[in-house]
């Protein structure tokens, strides 16, 4: 689902095979290498979409392997629902036709809810075998905050200034909600840094809220919590905010790199700059990487072992009653938290510090996050699958189906004539170029 983690895999992937590295391409949105050569091609699920539009059987792959299956953005439940289908298609044309072979389907994920596939009967008849591989983690101790505070992007600019100057040598992953406050972070810590000592404190106390308002980092809902939780003065953690406790990693290593060497990574960053991220920092500098959850899977930067993570994250979020969408920034899932955390433990033995206390940890996060299609208005649902030219939609075999009920043309003006010709916006097979231009649009009807 991420351009950087397409485009980092091929160049590893081609890297290890060497000689035939040639043969791995891949494939994001306006760019690509791909060539008559490529066996291997690794694409976002955007671009495998557009395809499956062009080619319902997929007739130039034998195998599709959907990586990240957990994150279950729309476009990667709709992919996953219609492959089931292509699979089935596969299947029959080669019962009549030898020379087509069938198409091989892997799902992957390493926190993955199993039971939204193997106890779907609408998308797989049979449930499909299910493949555990034990991959290589190190150990990860994670630290919990003993108090939950509001503002904390400054408290992660003081802690991660405390631990560049206690720890041992080793990069540091920041998890934080949006582009607005990596900008600020990393400003703050460049102006802190500039000389390669510790600056005296603060100069500006930066939350997300006090942050200059982007359309990227609105939070239209306000936070969830209160300046402090509740909760969190009756329970004692070792890793004091007051002392230097956590950051004993009980490792007779000297003291990190006076110098930082500060890099964003979000969506909306090019490219280009995103694969900054892999390459080796200056002599004498520690890697600090300000990150959103683009960081969370997918990718592997050599060197993190450090993880400070705020516990939140910004969601797209659909009012029913108004029709409105907005971003709101609320707290992870449990699984997330896990993902998060194991970013440090992937080259060698890490530590995460969490924002938060275990007390909030244990009351406010869900184990899985919700399906980005329980929050999506369900009318830009139906026109994105009536844009792949499906015929009946209300049939469609969503990994977990829509939770309100699908539009009626009476009661959606974007099923008029011009969008789409029938009497019905869930079986017509008819789709104009006035709604294939709808179905673009985000704003949903009233």
């Amino acid at each position: 689902p991420r351009r950087v983690a397409a485009v980092s895999m091929a160049k590893r992937v081609g890297d290890e095979l060497g000689d035939h590295g040639d043969r791995v391409a891949y494939q994001i949105r306006f760019e690509g290498t791909v060539s008559p050569k490529t066996a291997i091609k690794f694409m976002t699920d955007g671009v495998l979409l557009r395809e499956v539009a062009l080619d319902i059987a997929l007739r130039k792959y034998s195998a599709v392997v959907i990586d990240e299956a957990h994150e279950r953005s729309v476009n990667t439940d709709i992919l996953i629902g219609m492959m089931s289908r292509v699979v089935r298609l596969r299947d029959e044309m080669a019962l009549e036709d030898p020379s087509i072979k069938p198409l091989k389907l892997i799902i992957m994920s390493a926190t993955l809810r199993i039971t939204d596939f193997t106890e779907n009967k609408t998308l797989f008849d049979k449930p499909p075998p299910v493949v555990q591989a034990e991959g290589r983690q190190f150990t990860v101790t994670n630290h919990f905050a003993r108090q939950t505070r509001h503002d904390y992007v400054e408290e992660l600019f003081k802690k991660i200034s405390k631990a560049h100057k206690k720890l041992p040598p080793g990069g540091f992953l920041v998890f934080l909600t949006g582009q607005n406050e990596i900008t600020h972070l990393s400003k703050k810590l460049k102006e802190a840094f500039k000389i390669g000592t510790m600056a005296a404190g603060p100069q500006v106390r930066i939350s997300g809220q006090d942050a200059p308002a982007e359309a990227e980092d609105v939070d239209f809902g306000g936070l969830m919590e209160e300046e402090l939780d509740s909760d969190d003065e009756s329970v004692h953690f070792e890793g004091d905010d007051n002392d230097d406790a956590e950051f004993d990693v009980g490792e007779d290593e000297e003291v990190g790199p006076a110098k930082m060497h500060v890099l964003p990574l979000y969506s909306l960053l090019p490219t280009k700059e995103q694969l900054r991220v892999f390459e080796p920092p200056p002599d004498g500098s520690r890697l600090v990487i300000l990150a959103t959850n683009v960081a969370e899977t997918s990718l592997t930067i050599p060197g993190i072992r450090y993880v400070f993570d705020c516990g939140r994250s910004k969601e797209r979020k659909y009012d029913e009653k108004t029709g409105v969408q907005s971003f709101e920034i609320s707290w992870i899932s449990k699984a997330s938290a896990n993902q998060r955390a194991g970013r440090a433990g992937r080259t060698g033995p890490g530590h995460c510090y969490r924002m938060y206390s275990s007390a909030v940890y244990e009351r406010d996060f869900r184990d899985f996050a919700e399906p980005e299609i329980l929050r999506m208005p369900i009318e830009g649902v139906v026109l994105q699958l009536k844009a792949m030219n499906l015929q009946h939609v209300v049939n469609f075999p969503f990994p977990t189906p829509p939770d309100r009920p699908y539009p009626q043309p009476a009661k959606s003006p974007r099923s008029d004539p011009q969008c789409l010709s029938s009497h019905s916006l869930l079986a017509s097979p008819a789709f104009s170029s006035s709604a294939t231009s709808t179905a673009a649009s985000p704003t949903p009807s009233p």
